[in-house]
């Protein structure tokens, strides 16, 4: 690789760690917007997660093309270590961001699956409780009283 070259492939890993950023952000955006329930946000968020997402998958195209192309099947750490003096600690930097980004998000993802996971365990308690309710007949006054199922309510306590 030329001199020319190493600029190009220090800056597409530049270009691929600031759009792992954005989507870190917008994962951790995700979080909040979960915890506090509302639908439009998580809507709005969740579309800008997805361009996030692809912007990023576009520049790790990118930089991985190029470094197929010039090293073959060398690790990034590898080629990293085989960069040009001035250009090394750049580049080492841009790959401990890639590195501390990857592993923030994969943290965030799994964090919000269980989110939504709750959200939806909550979702089949409240119908099955709905089903219950609305299976279940009344029952009539007896010699001793009035005999009513003592779940046959459709109030959800928020441990459901």
């Amino acid at each position: 690789m030329s001199s020319d070259s190493w600029v190009a492939f220090v800056e597409a890993l530049r270009v691929e760690a600031e759009c792992l950023a954005k989507l870190d952000a917008s994962s951790l955006e995700l979080t909040k917007a979960l915890v506090e329930r509302d639908i439009t946000v998580i809507e709005s968020v969740n579309a800008r997660m997805e361009r996030d997402r692809l912007a990023h998958q576009g520049a790790s195209r990118t930089r991985q093309s190029m470094q197929r192309r010039g090293f073959g099947a060398m690790s990034l750490r590898q080629v990293i270590a085989y960069a040009p003096k001035p250009l090394v600690m750049r580049a080492r930097g841009y790959f401990s961001e890639l590195t501390y980004r990857a592993i923030s998000l994969g943290i965030t993802t799994q964090n919000n699956k269980q989110l939504i996971l709750a959200g939806m365990d909550r979702l089949l308690k409240v119908v099955m409780l709905l089903q219950r309710a609305a299976a279940e007949q009344p029952r009539t006054y007896k010699r001793r009283g009035l005999m009513a199922p003592p779940d046959n309510s459709v109030l959800v306590s928020s441990k459901a």
